[in-house]
């Protein structure tokens, strides 16, 4: 059963969004210079942290535990992001005005063996190969498998595309199975078992999608299942699923598809009211608590369960605006404009856990800079960078409090985690 909303945006509307919601989508053969010997010689490392230097190709791992700085990476080009692989080995460092993406190994391996894992210390390295596309932006992952978009550019006539990639795939700098578009367009795709949907758009000069169709993927590639009818999604940007739902953002609704085996439905959800008449440009999901959260271009956040919206209400005025925020598989982290950290728990209905003094005040940063966060799931830690006086705090979750914090001698730009979450299976 559809229910469907045959509401058109004002193209104008979804133009001058195009181009202000592309504005927060710009975070995505060299050798190591350690010689990190492998397996149990040395205390396993299973967290890693990689962060890149503020206007620069330089990107510099640390062993998070006990803090001591690996290796360093010189890119090819400067990063746009860095993101991390569906099981944690692998970061992907985007260069999306470059037209590609490098690939990092952290040297944590976690080697299954039926129903157990081993874990070993490889030498990190940036591998050789790289992944070569016009624009790549979005990166939407589940639990194994990421679909990677590239925007693809009208001016030259380069058609947008996306890949999966799994870990095995990303360590050979290969493809799983990808799909191409007759047009450019900033698009998203999000995959769900043997599904893939994502957005098209008409031949106008707008850059994001109007409609949803859904795919299903034949080996190495997908075609569009025509029995699921293209959805409207005027002015599209931002998507998210849960267990078995995905969820897209439009111009003045929610897009809801739920999958049930093969059976495929939709539903829109009007938005709530806003302060000042802004959209929904950002979703993420909790497949564990069956919970979507939608991000307001004027950073409003929104708990969307059973078809209801719930405001998260972190502002103490209406024109306050994040220094950071993050959100993690059980988490929502915001930093305020007064330099506290709030983390809010999903399972708890979002429900505030915590709230914490980062810094006396909000640090002062330079233009083009940036306060970013990382969490790393093995040890329940947030590390938060600040540009200003170049340090790194390390948070623990569990206890509340601040750990540490450290000095990098550097500006930092982007910061990711990388490691394993198995653990060590001892015969």
């Amino acid at each position: 059963m559809l229910s469907l909303s045959h509401r058109q945006a004002p193209r104008l509307a979804a133009l001058s969004l195009s181009v202000l919601l592309l504005l927060g989508c710009q975070e995505g053969e060299n050798n190591a210079t350690s010689n990190e010997d492998s397996d149990h010689h040395h205390s396993m490392i299973t967290s890693r942290l990689l962060i890149s230097e503020h206007n620069s190709q330089t990107l510099h791992l640390f062993d998070s535990q006990a803090w001591r700085q690996r290796t360093q990476f010189t890119l090819q080009q400067t990063p746009s992001g860095l993101k991390t692989s569906p099981k944690g080995r692998y970061a992907l460092a985007l260069q999306r005005n470059f037209d590609q993406v490098e690939v990092i190994d952290s040297g944590i391996v976690a080697e299954q063996h039926g129903d157990h894992y081993h874990l070993h210390n490889h030498s990190p390295r940036l591998l050789s190969d790289r992944y070569q596309g016009v624009k790549p932006t979005h990166y939407d992952a589940t639990q194994d498998q990421v679909a990677l978009f590239f925007d693809g550019d009208s001016t030259s006539s380069a058609n947008a595309q996306f890949r999966v990639l799994d870990e095995q795939s990303i360590g050979q700098v290969s493809t799983v199975a990808s799909h191409s578009f007759d047009h450019a367009q900033h698009g998203t795709a999000q995959l769900l078992g043997d599904f893939a949907f994502t957005g098209i758009k008409d031949q106008s000069t707008t850059s994001l999608p109007d409609k949803v169709i859904a795919l299903q993927r034949h080996n190495d590639h997908f075609h569009q299942l025509h029995s699921f009818p293209a959805q409207n999604c005027p002015a599209l940007h931002g998507s998210a699923q849960t267990t078995n739902s995905v969820a897209f953002a439009c111009l003045e609704h929610v897009l809801i598809i739920n999958v049930q085996g093969e059976t495929i439905t939709s539903q829109t959800i009007n938005n709530p009211t806003f302060d000042n008449g802004t959209r929904f440009g950002t979703l993420f999901g909790y497949p564990a608590s069956n919970a979507l959260l939608a991000v307001a271009n004027n950073q409003q956040f929104f708990t969307l369960k059973n078809g209801h919206f719930q405001e998260i209400n972190w502002k103490t005025e209406q024109t306050q605006r994040t220094l950071a925020y993050l959100t993690t598989e059980d988490y929502l982290f915001i930093i305020t404009p007064q330099a506290r950290l709030i983390a809010y728990h999903a399972a708890d209905d979002f429900a505030q856990q915590f709230s914490l003094s980062l810094w006396d005040n909000a640090p002062t940063l330079a233009e083009g800079q940036r306060i970013q966060m990382a969490f790393d799931p093995r040890n329940q830690q947030v590390f938060i960078t600040n540009p200003a006086d170049q340090t790194v705090l390390q948070l623990s979750v569990t206890e509340s409090r601040i750990v540490q914090r450290h000095q990098l001698g550097f500006i930092p730009q982007f910061i990711t985690w990388l490691g394993t979450t198995e653990h060590e299976h001892h015969h």
